[in-house]
């Protein structure tokens, strides 16, 4: 256990699969009570290692591994071996829900199940639970309630990764394998994923939602204050093209789909890649889809921006365009991150000298220097858009990169126009005399 804790995660494939082997070797053995136990701090230490390196290498080990582990990923062995450590850690602990849990369930809604005795809950009633977090994940800020909810449900997997189960337990045909000469089943690579990949998304967002400080109380221009509803209008005329609408729907299915809705809608095709429209309809009612893509096809404008779904979706299109006519700059390519990528941009993000719009927990806020900033007045794109013009020129004199100047836009989007009075008003009576 010492070695397994010490010893560095190897970044060579071989070398990083004989660690893994190693490591869980070494927690069989304790299973078996051949070597001694761990202490608390030992396994609190050995997760930590363990959950960094899911977190840190989850997207990059999501590929298939040749041979006989048909649908495993690299990353679902890590995760294996993670659910032992945390079985180890509650092995004589009580598991049940406390009166705090309950009551935190009961404010943001996330109550699934219709028993609160742990002991009746079967696969379908985790896996829904888990799927309500993913849809009020959004509402949902880090605290200890929703680590300790968290906590349960990580359980509940160790529980239906490492032992096989009866019919009644593992209750949702599709995750499941028979095994042959056996009552008993296992859970399928499938059913792994429902919880690996809710747990490195719900995760991965807290720790990014803690890695910078949140500013709330500085003072922005609402969006009455500046010229925003004049502005915008003047972008409508993008959506007499098709293309427009179209590159609109395309682009929102990945915003809208669920945490872990992709890995677990696509993984029986593991290895091919599956859009994320595909794994809409497969998650979510094609009813719903198909709503949204015929409001942004044929809807106008006016239409568009009333459906609160996707209106922000066409906003911020709409500013893209303008950047792209105006300014021959991609706004979504330079200035916009969103929290599926932000682990793609870690680097970049820490060095970069101009504000950046970010969306998580489906609100639009502004990053900039280490801090995020939040609109006092909400969180769609045109606070986050006047936030973006404010601290550009603020902290930036209107330029990008000393080389995009956007001063321009800056007096358009906050400068109010002076409003020149024409009119004459003239006194008194006057008697015109002709000569």
């Amino acid at each position: 256990m010492e070695e397994a804790i010490a010893i560095p995660i190897p970044k060579r494939n071989t070398d990083f699969f004989l660690w893994l082997i190693d490591t869980y070797d070494v927690l069989l053995s304790i299973t078996e009570s051949k070597i001694p136990t761990p202490s608390k701090e030992q396994l609190t230490q050995l997760r930590k290692k363990l959950e960094v390196c899911i977190l840190d290498n989850y997207n990059s080990q999501y590929r298939p591994i040749p041979g006989a582990v048909y649908g495993w990923t690299v990353s679902m062995f890590i995760w294996v071996i993670l659910l032992s450590v945390i079985e180890m850690q509650h092995q004589n602990g009580i598991l049940e829900i406390s009166d705090a849990v309950k009551q935190y369930c009961k404010e943001k809604r996330l109550r699934m199940w219709k028993d609160p005795d742990l002991t009746t809950w079967s696969f379908d009633t985790v896996a829904s639970q888990l799927d309500c977090i993913a849809l009020r994940w959004h509402t949902l800020e880090p605290c200890k309630e929703l680590e300790d909810l968290l906590e349960i449900l990580w359980r509940f997997a160790a529980r239906f990764t490492l032992r096989m189960h009866t019919k009644d337990v593992l209750n949702v045909e599709s995750y499941i394998e028979e095994i042959p000469n056996m009552v008993h089943l296992r859970l399928s690579a499938q059913g792994i994923m429902v919880f690996l990949s809710r747990y490195y998304w719900f995760h991965n967002t807290i720790r990014y939602y803690r890695q910078w400080e949140h500013v709330k109380d500085e003072e922005f221009p609402t969006v009455e204050e500046s010229n925003w509803g004049t502005w915008i209008l003047n972008e409508r005329r993008h959506f007499i093209t098709r293309r427009f609408r179209d590159g609109i729907a395309e682009w929102m299915w990945d915003k809208l789909i669920l945490f872990g809705d992709q890995e677990i809608a696509s993984h029986d095709q593991l290895g091919d890649e599956v859009s994320s429209f595909t794994c809409m309809y497969s998650r979510f009612p094609a009813g719903l889809v198909s709503y949204l893509q015929r409001v942004l096809t044929y809807k106008e404008y006016k239409e568009i921006a009333e459906e609160k779904r996707i209106a922000d979706f066409a906003h911020i299109h709409m500013i893209h365009a303008h950047f792209s006519n105006a300014y021959n700059v991609g706004f979504l390519k330079y200035f916009f991150v969103y929290d599926k990528t932000l682990y793609k941009h870690q680097k970049a993000i820490q060095k970069c000298s101009t504000p950046l719009v970010v969306l998580w927990y489906k609100k639009y806020v502004v990053y900039f220097l280490g801090k995020i900033y939040h609109h006092p007045e909400g969180y769609t794109i045109q606070h986050a858009f006047i936030m973006w013009v404010v601290l550009l020129r603020k902290h930036c004199n209107g330029k990008c990169y000393d080389s995009m100047d956007f001063n321009a836009l800056c007096e358009q989007i906050l400068d109010q126009a002076e409003v020149v009075n024409n009119d004459r008003h003239v006194d008194g009576f006057f008697d015109l005399i002709d000569d």
